[in-house]
């Protein structure tokens, strides 16, 4: 977690962070108290205890700071098992079957974190109650106050060198941490019980121990008979403020996973700002999707009207082989149909017009066009090439005259790429 920021002079500083921790009762009891850590400088100092409704509400409290939870460790079971190497979703199901066999209660209703593996194909896995971290990020997800992550007390204890069992003395309460065998907090009363069951199937040969006098000595009577000599007990004095101690480790060293993980991966504001930027993603993906589809089909369309343009060019010049001059198709078109329906008109202008009325007003199809006409003046007969959609289309085209004295046959069809193309005699074809 970066806490690096500059303050109004222009110097760096270190942002403010907000360290919450929970505590295991549960979040439906109104009066739970959580205990609010600031880490603005140096060393955390614990700014509030109480109900998290009251957090929300102080003026020294501002949700759009970096946030991190810390569950307190007799909430939780902090194991290490074999980790197989498997996809991810099938290696998550095999831990967790791993897992069941160290629960009370059913698997269904118990939230899983696991962690990276380490070189002797281990991983540290973090089991707890699903409804109660999920009622507690109901709770304070109600309030404004979204965490970047959730982390479990266990992982904050100085505990990176592997061979060593390390024990935070906190009054009766004892934390401890074995890596690759299990962490948790234990009573000091019961602590001898747990930590000679841990230490009597382990190779480990250190001890690092956070605490007092009497507790050097009450770790020294717990080593097994005969091998308190082969064991080395690093004495350390305990911190002032055990919490705060813990805290320092969220920023210090940032535990290796969270447990933000599955069901609950949305509930962090990383996840959340992740599922943003996919939805961007793909938002993008897809707008360059459509720009490229239009693109393409403009360029078709450009292909397309360019070779309409070049038939209606080719049909101008038959049609009117001795204008020089093409300005514009339409009005050119126009101009000559009207200097043609000047009397005398031709017979040829009137059946010109009964021949495209059909294809016009209703249309026999979009696709439709004319490819070639010809007129025979002494037959009054008009031939002509149209491209259809299929047969039918020719069909009903020719079914449109319905005239007696000049009727349609359909004379022949040759199959095109996008349809047919159909030769339509239009007249009796005996001489007037």
């Amino acid at each position: 977690m970066s806490r690096t920021a500059t303050d109004t002079a222009g110097a760096a500083r270190a942002p403010a962070v907000a360290v919450l921790i929970l505590p295991y009762t549960s979040a439906t009891d109104p009066e739970a108290a959580i205990r609010f850590y600031r880490c603005a400088g140096e060393q955390p100092v614990e700014v509030f205890c109480g109900t998290p409704e009251a957090l929300a509400g102080r003026a020294d409290f501002s949700p759009a700071d970096p946030i991190v939870c810390v569950v307190t460790a007799e909430a939780l079971l902090h194991l290490w098992v074999p980790a197989p190497l498997l996809r991810p979703r099938h290696r998550t199901r095999a831990i967790t079957y791993l897992v069941e066999e160290h629960l009370a209660t059913a698997v269904e209703q118990v939230h899983v974190a696991i962690g990276p593996r380490d070189a002797g194909g281990r991983t540290p896995v973090i089991a707890l109650e699903a409804a109660w971290l999920d009622g507690w990020l109901a709770r304070v997800l109600a309030l404004g106050i979204r965490p970047d992550e959730v982390y479990a007390e266990t992982q904050l204890i100085d505990a990176d060198d592997g061979s060593a069992l390390r024990i935070l003395c906190a009054g009766s309460r004892w934390l401890f941490a074995l890596p690759g065998a299990a962490a948790g907090a234990v009573a000091s009363d019961n602590a001898a019980v747990v930590l000679s069951r841990l230490l009597a199937g382990s190779t480990c040969r250190r001890v690092v121990l956070y605490g007092g006098d009497a507790e050097a000595r009450a770790v020294v009577d717990l080593l097994p008979p005969g091998a308190a000599h082969d064991r080395i007990v690093e004495h350390l004095a305990a911190p002032a403020d055990v919490r705060a101690a813990l805290v320092a480790r969220v920023l210090d060293a940032t535990p290796g996973f969270g447990l933000l993980q599955g069901r609950f991966a949305g509930a962090g504001r990383r996840a959340r700002l992740k599922q943003l930027l996919r939805v961007a993603t793909v938002a993008t993906v897809v707008l360059a999707t459509l720009i490229g589809f239009d693109l393409v089909r403009g360029l078709q369309h450009a292909r397309q009207a360019a070779r309409l343009n070049a038939q209606a060019h080719t049909l101008y010049r038959e049609l009117f082989p001795h204008d020089t001059r093409i300005v514009h198709l339409q009005r050119q078109f126009a101009a000559q149909l009207a200097a043609l329906d000047r009397p005398p008109a031709p017979l040829f202008t009137q059946r010109l017009r009964q021949a495209l009325a059909p294809l016009v007003d209703p249309p026999i199809t979009d696709d439709s066009g004319v490819q070639s006409i010809e007129y025979h003046a002494g037959t009054d007969t008009l031939r002509l090439q149209i491209r259809f959609d299929d047969v039918q289309h020719a069909e009903r085209y020719r079914s449109a005259f319905t005239d007696p004295a000049w009727p349609a046959r359909l004379v022949s069809t040759d199959a095109v790429d996008d349809g047919i193309l159909a030769r339509i005699d239009l007249g009796t074809g005996h001489a007037q």
